[in-house]
């Protein structure tokens, strides 16, 4: 079975994450999904105008079901049938080394929350590593195909007042689906 079968993403369709996502979600346009607030002349006007609650729990539903996605694909995919799969999916390949069995993928269509990188260099144990960007800065989701649950860290180079002004709440909204915890991937092993 094909992973955008396993994943109810439909297959050769550009948006079809997004119109998935956006059933599981209710209506949602792409539109709605790539808007991102104006930088603003000071912190009170940020704070007023800034992203609402729920558009920033829409952007991490999307979140999820992308690193859903790649986690499927490394559990049950090769590296060679994952490139395909990830375009039918609606990413875009950023960068490919073949000789590494690694890629790195965005969503193709509006602005990018994550880059996703896939390695296979370890074919029992398949990592996926998403960074996140904009107003989510500083956020990594990193999962293994031999471990059940997504870790949400920030990165540890930074501290908390060079984080993106939602990272820490789009964190908190992450951790609150089952499959994600609040556990550093390392600590896993």
């Amino acid at each position: 079975m094909a992973i955008t079968q396993m994943t109810g993403f439909r297959s050769g369709k550009t948006e079809g994450m997004i119109k998935n996502a956006g059933a599981a979600l209710g209506a949602v346009s792409l539109a709605s999904l790539s808007r991102r607030p104006p930088i603003f002349a000071n912190a009170a006007q940020q704070r007023s105008i800034g992203s609402t609650s729920s558009n920033l729990m829409e952007r991490a539903e999307i979140a999820a079901k992308q690193m859903r996605y790649f986690g499927l694909a490394a559990q049950k995919s090769s590296f060679s049938e994952l490139l395909p799969s990830a375009k039918r999916a609606g990413f875009a390949l950023l960068n490919e080394d073949t000789e590494r069995k690694e890629a790195a993928f965005q969503w193709a269509a509006g602005e990018t929350d994550f880059i996703f990188s896939v390695s296979f260099a370890y074919a029992d144990r398949v990592s996926v590593i998403a960074e996140s960007y904009g107003d989510i800065f500083g956020l990594v989701l990193v999962s293994h195909s031999h471990i059940p649950n997504i870790s949400v860290e920030t990165k540890p180079s930074l501290g908390n007042h060079e984080l993106g002004r939602d990272a820490l709440r789009f964190r908190d909204m992450l951790l609150m689906f089952p499959d994600f915890d609040g556990m550093p991937a390392w600590t896993k092993y």
